[in-house]
């Protein structure tokens, strides 16, 4: 999972939504897209980032500290794959 993808799951299950409720409220046509941000697979967009946050009541530095954290860790994955070549 991602940084992200864990809260988006802790914060769900903490308000006892399905994945296909969290979608309605999230207005996303497809549960599947909350599971894929879930699982990690699949980026948080700014957009979806504030239709999060206004979901759950997050600060604007709650969701934005979480989602650099993924940016952190994916760029440290990068430079490491081209440190090896």
């Amino acid at each position: 999972m991602s940084h992200i993808g864990d809260m988006l799951y802790e914060k769900r299950v903490d308000a006892k939504l399905t994945q296909t409720q969290l979608a309605k409220k999230l207005g996303v046509r497809n549960f599947q897209l909350i599971s894929r941000i879930e699982n990690g697979k699949q980026k948080m967009g700014k957009k979806m980032a504030l239709r999060f946050a206004r979901v759950f009541k997050l600060s604007a530095l709650e969701i934005t500290s979480v989602m650099s954290m993924d940016y952190l860790v994916e760029t440290e994955i990068w430079f490491k794959n081209r440190m090896k070549r």
